[in-house]
């Protein structure tokens, strides 16, 4: 966003991020179903981390997505 402080980063991954706690990504649009297949078992979070107060937010597909 206009408001980024490239700083102030929050996507940051292990190495092995197959085996990470916390995978982080960044929101890709429609390029989220290969991330989202892949990591298929795992709870998704949205988080703006350039909001004011950041918390997140469980994901939710957008309509009209397919499986």
């Amino acid at each position: 966003g206009v408001n980024h402080d490239v700083d102030h980063e929050w996507v940051y991954n292990d190495a092995n991020i197959d085996r990470a706690k916390i995978v982080w990504a960044r929101d890709m649009g429609a390029g989220n179903v290969e991330l989202l297949q892949f990591f298929r078992d795992r709870k998704v979070w949205v988080l703006n981390g350039d909001g004011p107060a950041p918390q997140p937010k469980q994901y939710v597909e957008p309509s009209g997505s397919t499986d």
